[in-house]
């Protein structure tokens, strides 16, 4: 029998400070991996636009960190 979990709710983009909440990574972190790639992000429209990282890529662990 297999059972999921999910303690949130299943929404593909998520914002920077929530992302950093729910995996436990410093945001400093984070941002290092965003300045390296190694986090595919939702395309802004403005270079100061808010940050949200792809939520199902973290989680099907195609990111290697």
């Amino acid at each position: 029998m297999s059972q999921t979990v999910s303690t949130h709710s299943e929404n593909r983009w998520v914002p920077l400070k929530a992302f950093c909440e729910r995996t436990g990574i410093k945001e400093s972190t984070v941002r290092y991996y965003l300045k390296n790639g190694k986090l595919p992000i939702k395309p802004k429209d403005k270079a100061k636009g808010r940050v949200y990282v792809d939520w199902f890529s973290w989680n099907a662990g195609t990111i290697v960190h």
